[in-house]
């Protein structure tokens, strides 16, 4: 009797006086079922959490870059007479030592800041890639490839037609769009600069029109869905004040009617037209 009650008795760990029972028999399939639901809902819940997490912080990155870009344009043009930087000087290839991301690289001392961190590259090797002029892009002076005064010039975004001047001049010969040189824009005889774009995220440095097409922005920031023909989302942007601020492309690409001295009655570009 006493034999078939220590048979019966569950197995045991001793310690001392203390004494731990355990059963030999593991997990059933309908736990291990269980445990697994319940991880793959915890993933469900927390994976799009930690990818906004990660997608705004490197959003807080790319602005503090543009705040810098921003911050090394108005220290150029303390230095030179007021006026911003070239897009491109006239200087050989390769592109970089031609931009203005070469002309603002003593300003900032460290070329990573001209690399957005959600861009598809990130080097900054610029004999051995092309990373540093596919983050960020300087709108150039409408005059370098438009004749008028100011240049007769009109783009087409997502939000309609209406006339544009950038701020970057040119300082090479033809390419692309660009047909003859044009001098930047002077900071002092801005109108609204706390309302013009002198940087923002984009897909090349000059706008793409140095190979003869223009480019839309680059939407590398809180995604969220469809516009118009392209990804909607923030694009960040330094303006001619020295201020950083995420637009998303209705902003970016924000429409005025206005009563212009120069040319009457028009429809701009309210972040791309210096004038009054």
């Amino acid at each position: 009797m006493e034999q078939q009650r220590k048979t019966g008795r569950a197995h045991s760990l001793t310690s001392g006086n203390v004494s731990v029972p355990f059963s030999a028999q593991g997990f059933t399939l309908i736990e291990l079922m269980i445990v697994i639901g319940i991880i793959a809902i915890l993933a469900a819940i927390l994976f799009p959490v930690l990818a906004k997490a990660r997608e705004k912080a490197q959003q807080t990155t790319c602005l503090s870059n543009i705040r810098c870009i921003g911050m090394a344009m108005l220290m150029y043009d303390t230095d030179y007479d007021s006026y911003l930087p070239l897009v491109r000087g006239a200087a050989p290839q390769p592109l970089f030592v031609s931009s203005w991301i070469d002309a603002l690289q003593p300003y900032v001392g460290n070329l990573q800041i001209f690399i957005c961190p959600a861009a598809a590259g990130s080097h900054v090797d610029w004999r051995t890639s092309e990373d540093l002029l596919h983050s960020y892009g300087y709108p150039p002076v409408s005059g370098a490839f438009a004749l008028g005064s100011p240049p007769n010039h009109s783009l087409v975004s997502f939000n309609g037609t209406a006339r544009y001047d950038g701020l970057g001049g040119w300082g090479d010969g033809a390419v692309g769009f660009y047909q003859w040189a044009w001098p930047s824009k002077r900071v002092t005889d801005l109108e609204r600069p706390a309302e013009l774009i002198m940087v923002s995220d984009h897909v090349y440095y000059d706008w793409g029109l140095t190979w003869g097409g223009f480019y839309y922005p680059a939407v590398r920031h809180m995604i969220s869905g469809r516009y118009g023909a392209g990804t909607m989302g923030q694009v960040d942007c330094a303006f001619a004040d020295g201020h950083g601020k995420a637009l998303n492309h209705a902003q970016y690409w924000e429409i005025r009617r206005i009563d212009s001295r120069l040319c009457g009655t028009i429809d701009v570009y309210w972040h791309f037209w210096p004038y009054d």
